[in-house]
């Protein structure tokens, strides 16, 4: 914004797709709860997190509905500081749906065996098949067999901070910030004997898919947070252009009245009203010429 007067009124309007990211925002819990609950570890902190965040979100979302059909007197999405508030919270809750409940991944005893048994990469290769059966087979629910799914998660909740357009570049940062230094750590310091457990199962490649994943994560991390500089970008350009619009508006309509003010005083209020009232026919032949 080209002034601070026009970056306050900019903050001050209403976010009129905040009812429809609280939606998208809905629909990835969604799929996150079912990632985790189908994949991933099943527990009861994962329920409970589960519960809430839906239930926050849908709450919210009920309460913008009604506040725009004017059901309810009070709009939550109006006020500046208190939608960011409730859209950063929605977004942690998001994040800690799946970021809590990975952390309980166990790994399976089997792989420890492997990797305290076994030594030459010809071993490993033949027993792989036994290895895939015997962590597919286990009955332990929080066993982790493909953590890559640990990745789609972390996808999941970095797409939560895109949806929601007008949420400050600054408040997104920090987000995808502490998003990717979260599933970053989780992956190398917790969880990086499941993810070379799972390389030993397939085909391993130069560098081990834990570090892949977190390649991964940090990529995204930058795309959404492009994507998110360039929305707010366009979104601040579009308002001042608007702003300027309506300014425009204002002076020719101040413009219009004082030159019929002026008429009134000079000539007759008959002559002044025929001569304005060809002016208008004027007008709207010449425009009726060209659209």
């Amino acid at each position: 914004m080209t002034s601070l007067g026009s970056d306050l009124q900019y903050r001050e309007s209403t976010d009129g797709g905040w009812a429809g990211s609280l939606g998208a925002a809905l629909g990835a819990l969604a799929a996150a709860g079912t990632l985790q609950a189908a994949i991933l570890p099943r527990t009861t902190i994962l329920l409970l997190l589960f519960v809430t965040a839906f239930a926050w979100s849908a709450a919210v979302l009920a309460l913008t509905l009604a506040a725009r059909l004017r059901l309810i007197p009070c709009d939550v999405s109006r006020p500046f500081a208190l939608r960011n508030a409730i859209t950063t919270f929605t977004i942690v809750l998001g994040y800690a749906v799946g970021q809590v409940n990975v952390v309980t991944c166990r790994e399976v005893n089997v792989c420890r065996n492997l990797t305290e048994n076994i030594t030459s990469m010809a071993e490993i290769r033949a027993t792989s098949g036994d290895v895939s059966a015997a962590l597919w087979s286990s009955d332990d629910h929080r066993a982790c067999p493909i953590p890559i799914y640990i990745t789609l998660g972390c996808c999941l909740s970095m797409l939560t901070v895109a949806v929601f357009l007008r949420l400050p570049i600054l408040v997104k940062g920090v987000l995808l910030a502490v998003m990717t230094a979260g599933y970053v750590a989780v992956i190398l310091t917790y969880h990086k004997d499941l993810f070379d457990c799972y390389d030993l199962m397939t085909e391993p490649s130069p560098v081990g898919s834990a570090y892949l994943a977190c390649a991964w994560t940090v990529a995204l991390g930058l795309a959404v947070l492009l994507h998110a500089r360039q929305t707010e970008w366009t979104a601040r350009l579009d308002f001042l252009w608007q702003a300027q619009a309506r300014d425009e508006k204002r002076d020719m309509d101040a413009l219009q009245a004082s030159n019929r003010r002026i008429l009134f005083n000079l000539l007759p209020a008959h002559v002044a009203t025929h001569f304005l009232d060809n002016q208008f026919r004027t007008n709207m032949v010449i425009n009726t010429f060209f659209y």
